[in-house]
């Protein structure tokens, strides 16, 4: 089993008979694992950091909205930041491509 840490979540890459797949834990223990089957371990752990970012951006993307809420940030610097957590998935995305990554069959833990 390969272990890796990203962004304050700890990212197992766990052999199967059939490939690898992954299982992440963030420090919150919120734990998420993925029905995908890889074939290295290489692919594996590129598919779990792309999760990792997916799940950081999210997580950046309510406190943002939140503070939008009630009133931390204005409409103008809400759209500029969605703009750009957008453009940074869609550069992520375009390099997941390459590797056969399109998109990840996710479950909860």
């Amino acid at each position: 089993m390969l272990m890796d840490t990203y962004c304050g979540w700890l990212i197992k890459v766990i052999p199967n008979p059939e490939g690898y797949s992954f299982h992440c834990t963030s420090s919150d223990q919120e734990a998420w694992c993925d029905r995908g089957i890889y074939q290295s371990p290489r692919l594996a752990q590129a598919a779990a950091r792309r999760f990792v970012q997916a799940a950081v951006i999210r997580t950046a993307l309510r406190h943002c909205y939140s503070s939008y809420c009630v009133g931390g940030l204005s409409p103008e610097e809400y759209v500029t930041l969605e703009e750009l957590i957008l453009s940074a998935l869609n550069l992520e995305t375009a390099g997941l491509e390459s590797l056969g990554l399109e998109s990840l069959s996710l479950e909860c833990s």
